[in-house]
């Protein structure tokens, strides 16, 4: 370590505590929708679409799902917060107060 300016080597010497601060303002953006993605039967494992197909390598519909039955809605966001979520599963936590919502189709 060097000795510093005023120091004598051998001899203690006190070092100041220096800080510094500086006000700035930043823009959080919010998150935007990219997809939406329905698969009536997912693939194997977390990943419902796996290289844009569901299982058994049936195209997802986009930005639609039927009005009745099952399946999973994939929706893919952009700038999305932390949520805490099951990184095995993908599954939300018990406790998360977080949710998604998506309209599908046009009223017009």
């Amino acid at each position: 370590e060097a000795i510093p300016r005023g120091g004598v080597a051998g001899q203690p010497y006190v070092r100041a505590p220096k800080a510094a601060s500086v006000s700035f303002s930043y823009y959080v953006p919010q998150p935007e929708v990219l997809a939406v993605r329905w698969c009536e039967v997912c693939q194997e494992g977390r990943t419902c679409i796996v290289n844009g197909r569901c299982k058994n390598g049936v195209k997802p519909k986009e930005n639609s799902a039927p009005l009745r039955g099952v399946g999973r809605i994939t929706v893919l966001l952009r700038n999305m917060p932390e949520v805490p979520h099951n990184a095995l599963t993908g599954l939300l936590d018990a406790n998360a107060l977080a949710s998604v919502s998506a309209s599908l189709g046009s009223t017009s």
